[in-house]
């Protein structure tokens, strides 16, 4: 390796050392005011511009830095292959991460089942044109050493590699590793991750999971529906301006038919279609498959029991992406036992929810008020829940995609809870409006509550109007008196 200040090409040997040249270009020096600099073999290392000085900083530098051993080829299964289909939207998402991924390490993408992480990362590395990335598929992975057997043969080793041996083969190369759907062995790869980044100077990592990997530098990027709502505006020539959700859908119909066409006539269905969806693009696809069989008034009529209509994927997706009960119970076998009956039981909660409408629903046998926040924030981390925008008391509430709440109730009712939790609730509802009902101008702190939870109290009171409840009479009086309240006049007569 040349010394600080020498040069091994032939110009440089011949007059790099010279006072009376540049060390770096070889070009004569009028005279010199640059201060002398002392090479290694003590002579002064002078140059003719700054350009030049920092050109032979530049060289020295990369004399320094180990030889970058190149990693043999990737298995089949272990590279970025190009999508067969079209990506529609997530332009927005893909500018944001492209300006976090320029400074993180470890980028790790989170979201609900079905929300689009493992197309959104490939696409972000295949447009980034990177020179090297292995791609390593976790959604099957049963514990640490499976984990380090994938990693290993995406890096070309065969059995079994710990982390040392794995980050010996990386050495200082410029890698991209793509760990997807991580969830089912969260903890090796946090331990593993750490392990890697710590000895692999010019490794970076690229994570999808349901949650974060918990790990210091871990960037978080969640991952969004699709806008799935009309913009109701107008191009140049007066055709409307659809969402991207309404876009997908029309992609994937169009593959299935390619007949199909969105028009005036049809826009409307479409867009209630991808708005009882949620945007999700799993669920837009697979209902978008429909329409060579189904019109389009039948797909949003079977949407009153959309896990038996999202079905027959394709067939060289994942598993649990050809059906969408199969996508959510992926997500729900990997909740704690505690975890599990809360989401069951808030599933007959139709509106947004905070801490005390979910411990009367759930029962306060299966946690307590601080120990029931936690259990909803987890579930809020796994993405079984979103945050929603705190109440006027300033406290936490959340809210559940309607294809999730779907599946808890699809959940609640195979346990044979939903009776229960429904009862628990209307009674907490019955609870509330007693008071408020005692007087047409009584105001109390629980107004608010039901103020928050009127479309639960709508409902109830729909609930015990079909079974003669005594409770009725009681419920509809408040529901009357909230209408009222919120100036709604007519409704509440």
């Amino acid at each position: 390796m040349p010394a600080d200040g020498q040069h091994t090409d032939a110009t440089n040997v011949a007059v790099g050392n010279s006072a009376t040249a540049c060390a770096s270009c070889g070009a004569p020096l009028p005279g010199g005011t640059d201060p002398p600099r002392k090479s290694a073999g003590g002579r002064p290392a002078r140059y003719c511009s700054n350009a030049c000085r920092q050109r032979a900083f530049r060289r020295r530098a990369a004399a320094r830095q180990p030889a970058v051993r190149p990693l043999p080829q990737p298995p089949a299964g272990a590279t970025l292959v190009a999508a067969l289909d079209s990506f529609v939207g997530r332009k927005q998402e893909l500018s944001q991460l492209r300006a976090v991924s320029r400074s993180a390490r470890l980028l790790t993408l989170i979201g609900p089942a079905g929300v689009g992480k493992t197309r959104l990362a490939r696409e972000l590395l295949t447009a980034a044109k990177l020179a090297d990335v292995r791609f390593v598929s976790l959604a099957d992975a049963e514990d640490a050493l499976t984990l380090q057997a994938r990693v290993g043969a995406a890096v070309g080793l065969r059995g079994r590699a710990g982390a040392a041996e794995l980050a010996r083969v990386i050495g200082a190369s410029q890698l991209v590793l793509v760990l997807d759907s991580c969830e089912p062995v969260a903890q090796a790869c946090a331990e593993l991750v750490v392990a890697l980044l710590g000895r692999c100077a010019g490794l970076r990592v690229v994570a999808t999971a349901r949650e974060e990997l918990r790990v210091p530098g871990e960037v978080l990027f969640r991952v969004p529906t699709l806008p799935h709502l009309e913009t109701n505006t107008r191009g140049e020539r007066g055709a409307p301006m659809y969402s991207d959700a309404v876009r997908l859908f029309v992609e994937r119909a169009r593959d299935s038919d390619p007949a199909f066409e969105l028009t005036m006539a049809n826009a409307q269905l479409v867009n209630d279609i991808c708005h009882r969806l949620d945007g999700l693009p799993l669920a837009i696809e697979l209902a978008a498959r429909r329409v060579r069989t189904l019109p389009l008034a039948s797909i949003l009529a079977g949407l009153a029991d959309p896990l038996a209509l999202l079905t027959d994927g394709g067939r060289t997706a994942p598993a649990r992406h050809r059906d969408l009960r199969a996508a959510l119970d992926w997500s729900y076998q990997r909740l704690t036992p505690a975890e599990q009956v809360v989401f069951r039981r808030i599933s007959v909660l139709a509106a947004e929810f905070g801490v005390p409408v979910v411990l009367a629903t759930c029962g306060r046998e299966v946690a307590g008020d601080g120990e029931m926040l936690r259990l909803l924030c987890s579930l809020a981390d796994k993405s079984m829940l979103a945050h929603a925008t705190p109440g006027e008391d300033g406290q936490a509430r959340f809210r559940q995609l309607s294809l999730v709440r779907a599946h808890g109730l699809d959940r609640l009712a195979a346990v044979g809870e939903r009776g229960q939790a429904r009862q628990r609730l209307t009674d907490w509802l019955a609870g509330l409006a007693e008071p408020i009902t005692e007087s047409l101008f009584y105001v109390c702190a629980d107004f608010g509550e039901l103020h928050q939870q009127l479309e639960d109290l709508i409902d109830a009171v729909d609930r015990t109007a079909a079974v003669a409840d005594h409770r009725y009479v009681l419920l509809v009086l408040a529901l009357a008196t909230v209408w009222r309240h919120q100036d709604r006049i007519s409704e509440g007569r």
